[in-house]
Formats: C-alpha cells, structure tokens, sequence
C-alpha cells in the first residue's frame, strides 16, 4: 500500500525540537511547504508508520548530494 502525502502539519508557530535530530527535520519540512513537497516527491525518503511522519535524512541528504 502507498501512502500519499499531501501536507506536512504546519509547525511554524512551534518551536524547533531541541532532542531529537530527524523530529527536526520533520518540523523544517512543516515550516518551509515547498521543500516539504519536494521532499515527499523522492522515493523512500517519507514514511508514515503509526500515524507519525518520519524522514529518512541520509537518504535525503544523498539525494541532494549526488
């Protein structure tokens, strides 16, 4: 089953998560839309288990690396 995802929950009115680094990436992706977007157009990098979001951030950053 593929999930599809239309929006982030919007996080610019929350402050950043200080304890936890892919919870961070998370929130940057609610706060910026488009990058949130883009980022959930790239295979393998979005999963949504339990209801929560998660970003898969070393598939990600190698994929705007290479």
């Amino acid at each position: 089953m593929t999930t599809s995802l239309t929006a982030w929950p919007n996080t610019r009115d929350v402050p950043p998560p200080t304890d936890h680094l892919y919870r961070s990436a998370t929130w940057l992706l609610g706060r910026h839309p488009r990058l949130g977007r883009l980022t959930a157009r790239i295979r393998g990098v979005v999963a949504i288990e339990d209801g929560e979001l998660s970003v898969d951030v070393e598939h990600l950053a190698n994929v705007v690396s290479d």
